[in-house]
């Protein structure tokens, strides 16, 4: 899947939230009539790459850009949603 907006992002859907070298795998939760706008919700990581969804975490609000990713409210650049993949993984250089 792509992040260019030709996907059509559902709730349930896998997505990873992309922060710079980072990335944290979560679930989307929330999606609005146009789909435009979107919640998720990051998943705890387990072993082996297994993730368990979080029901009680804090909802995180996307929308969709000019680009056709979608990007946190509030930041301009940064912190984006890969679509239909769930991975998290932590750059060891920082």
């Amino acid at each position: 899947m792509s992040d260019n907006g030709a996907t059509t992002v559902t709730v349930g859907m896998a997505v990873s939230i992309c922060i710079n070298a980072d990335s944290y795998g979560a679930t989307v939760v929330e999606v609005s009539a146009s789909g435009h706008r979107v919640g998720v919700r990051k998943d705890r990581a387990k072993r082996g790459g297994l993730h368990v969804v979080d029901d009680k975490g804090e909802i995180e609000v996307f929308t969709r850009r000019a680009d056709g990713r979608y990007r946190k409210v509030g930041m301009k650049s940064g912190c984006f949603l890969h679509l239909g993949k769930r991975e998290t993984r932590m750059d060891p250089h920082f």
